[in-house]
């Protein structure tokens, strides 16, 4: 096979899917619940034999007898011909170590025990720190042994494997001593491995990239409109509405744990007064977000090497939003955090959220902590140990940090590694670690125990050498062979899974944010309050929102005992039914209607198979007397205004939208959406809109100051009424003016003149 072909095919097993094992059903690598190897049952984990064999490089100037082999369950000597049996703890291949009679380290290699073909040599001990450097310990365990067999037969590997045998034979601790030569072999093999395979490793996702679920599309029912902003990713997360319902869901499409939390933070009330919350008021719990599960090169060898992304997008269950009583609009902020070791945003700061702005500053710092730790460190050392298995739960990784924290240990102290992996410092943190558990019995030793409960019975079925257990031999001998030639993590973090988590944190703020708004679609009469002569006639029609489509019935009702309602179809009741292609209804007084008449229609969506669904009520008033009608003209005012965000100036739109009409000559009374104005309360002295594009507020003044009447002078002759408002980013001007225009265009426009 090919370099190329290897290249694809390691590509393809380190990008495996992480929960294959779990999906089919299998146990943790052998290791939880005690089901390892077919032998252990509930009791714990067993032993699992294989054996293997000892190949010196020629020329070696020691004896196979004079050597032992230190696995994860076993420490032997081979024969004289290099024969050997062991004891591993996992059905996957388990790392070994050759060493001599004073403990020094030889070679190593891994032993499978589903073959029978295990051999040690300079060939498995190339291929074993090449799996070290490119962060074999964090790939998929389930194509572990794919890996392996991949990297052994790759071209790289023979020039490093001569280089192997040829110092061994000149010194057998060349490699423990950190010989020149093996280490600038190493490197260039994994500088040729590197070229080919990173490029698929860590391919990232376009912004705007193609998910599994985005926003919803518009249903003719009862459902406020919900806009989400911004769209497409921040730090690697869309947050969308669930196709079909209100609400929001994250999509992950990182290497990185987040969480997201929902925050109600205003509302606007059916008669457009508008408040702001002091305190964001919580939205369900949290929803916690898992980092994306790789795909293997086999279901996206296409997509990938066309620049598409590898990892496929994690979506977390929906969270459900809802109007709140008696508003036309309620507004909410999604807050999203993330593993990340880049500066906090400013809206951490934001005087609302001051009651769990701490709260998210600590859970930042667990979600370091967490992929330091859990998601890299404990594959290593597991694997080092010969117990590799996959964590997925956070409570083992707890139990070790919990462990870890309690230890004292010279510097750097076991807390202060903690410490930095909490602030973003990923990769130092994942070598002190390593390096702290491969050196230290203290540390190793606290690590198991706190593993206890997960690995069962680990320690019982360990054989004890000397006082010192067989997997910690086998760590602190590994260990000296890769650290001797570079730092394995140090080399690791440029490829792999590795390389993608390493990406996206640098890549990531600690928090985003997204702001959604409900807004209610307007459903009325029209006029929805008018004049007329006892004996006389009204009209009255049904106003659907502009955007919703679908049939209905309307249900028509009076409260007049002497008036009648009259369709254009020929019904005449005091109750009658209309659909939608007949929307309009005539109210027929008499003489003896003296008090006013409210009208009320009820409306129905209609399914295909007649089924009705309640969409809304709306009702209007007729008054017995002898005013006027005429129509307000819609009209949207934009001005502007500056804020700082990160130090920089933003000009962001205020965009208004109003009702306007002309004054009449003796009139007393104004109403508009059943909103009154008096001819008293109008004053002259109250400055003209000014409606130019500026950020002169000077004019914003209405006709009753503090009453939220909303009236506003349009000079001339002319008062508007402000239907409603929004301070918006210039990228979302367009979409909210047109929004405006829609509730403008939603509601009734007459307005009574008496």
């Amino acid at each position: 096979m090919g370099g190329f072909e290897h290249d694809r095919r390691i590509a393809e097993l380190l990008l495996g899917r992480r929960e294959v094992i779990l999906a089919a059903g299998g146990c943790l690598a052998a290791l939880l619940s005690g089901c390892g190897g077919g032998s252990g049952g509930a009791g714990g984990t067993k032993a699992i034999g294989t054996t293997g064999r000892v190949v010196l490089p020629p020329g070696a100037s020691m004896a196979h007898t004079g050597t032992s082999v230190v696995a994860g369950g076993s420490l032997t000597t081979p024969s004289a011909g290099g024969q050997f049996n062991a004891a591993v703890y996992t059905p996957e291949p388990s790392l070994a170590v050759l060493i001599d009679g004073s403990g020094n380290s030889l070679l190593m290699g891994f032993l499978d025990p589903q073959s029978g073909a295990n051999t040690i040599d300079a060939t498995s001990t190339a291929a074993a720190l090449l799996y070290f450097a490119i962060g074999g310990p964090v790939a998929p365990i389930a194509n572990k042994a794919q890996i392996l067999q991949l990297l052994a037969a790759h071209p790289v590997v023979a020039p490093l494997a001569s280089t192997i045998a040829a110092r061994f034979a000149a010194n057998p601790l060349a490699l423990q001593s950190g010989d020149a030569q093996v280490s600038a072999a190493l490197e260039t093999a994994y500088g040729t491995l590197t070229a080919s395979v990173l490029r698929a490793a860590v391919a990232q996702p376009a912004p705007g990239a193609p998910h599994d679920a985005g926003p919803a599309v518009r249903r003719a029912d009862v459902q406020p409109n919900e806009l989400v902003q911004p769209s497409g990713q921040q730090s690697g997360v869309e947050v969308v509405q669930p196709g079909g319902s209100l609400g929001v869901q994250a999509i992950n499409h990182f290497r990185r744990r987040a969480q997201m939390f929902v925050y109600r933070v205003g509302e606007v009330s059916t008669a457009g007064v508008t408040t702001t919350y002091p305190t964001a008021v919580p939205v369900g719990s949290r929803l916690d977000i898992s980092a994306t599960t790789a795909l293997g090169l086999f279901s996206t060898l296409d997509n990938l090497f066309s620049g598409t992304t590898a990892f496929t997008p994690v979506t977390t269950a929906p969270q459900p939003l809802s109007l709140q009583p008696n508003t036309k609009q309620t507004n909410f902020e999604v807050v999203v955090l993330g593993a990340s070791g880049s500066d906090n945003p400013a809206f951490f700061s934001d005087p609302k959220y001051s009651q769990v702005s701490q709260t998210w500053l600590a859970n930042v710092q667990n979600l370091n902590l967490f992929t330091a730790i859990g998601d890299v460190a404990l594959g290593f050392i597991l694997e080092l140990w010969g117990l590799r298995f996959v964590i997925t739960d956070a409570a083992p990784v707890q139990a070790v940090l919990d462990g870890l924290a309690t230890i004292q240990t010279k510097a750097p102290t076991i807390a202060e590694v903690l410490a930095v992996a909490r602030k973003g410092g990923y990769k130092q943190a994942v070598i002190d670690l390593i390096e702290a558990a491969a050196s230290s019995d203290i540390v190793s030793k606290q690590m198991k125990e706190a593993l206890k409960p997960y690995i069962r019975q680990l320690e019982n079925d360990i054989a004890v050498k000397g006082g010192e257990t067989i997997s910690s031999k086998l760590m602190a001998s590994a260990f000296r062979l890769i650290s001797a030639a570079f730092t394995p993590v140090g080399v690791t973090l440029g490829l792999g899974d590795l390389a993608a988590i390493a990406h996206d944190l640098a890549a990531s703020n600690p928090g985003e944010l997204w702001t959604v708004n409900l807004v209610q679609p307007t459903f009325s009469l029209s006029p929805q309050t008018t004049s007329v002569a006892p004996g006389g006639r009204a009209t009255f029609a049904v106003k659907l929102p502009t955007d919703v489509t679908g049939s209905f019935v309307f249900d028509w009702s009076q409260s007049s005992p002497f008036a009648t309602l009259s369709a254009s179809s020929g019904k005449v009741g005091n109750t009658l039914e209309t659909t939608d292609t007949s929307t309009t209804v005539d109210l027929i007084t008499t003489s003896s209607d003296t008090q006013p008449i409210t009208v009320t229609v009820t409306a129905f969506e209609v399914d295909a198979k007649g089924n009705r669904t309640r969409f809304g009520v709306a009702s209007a008033t007729a008054t017995i007397g002898f005013a006027t009608t005429e129509p307000a003209s819609p009209v949207i005012v934009t001005k502007v205004h500056t804020i700082q965000v990160d130090g920089v100036d933003v000009v962001k739109p205020l965009i208004y939208g109003f009702l306007v009409f002309a004054q009449r000559a003796g009139a007393t009374e104004y109403v508009l959406n059943n909103v009154p104005l008096h001819a008293s309360e109008i004053s002259a002295s109250v400055p003209v809109i000014d409606q130019a594009r500026n950020d002169d507020l000077s004019t914003f003044v209405p006709y009753v100051v503090g009453q939220n009447r909303n009236f506003f002078n349009f000079g001339g002759g002319s008062i508007g009424l402000l239907i409603d408002q929004f301070d918006v980013f210039p990228a979302d001007e367009q979409r909210f003016t047109t929004l405006i225009q829609q509730e403008l265009a939603g509601t009734d426009p007459t307005v009574t003149i008496s």
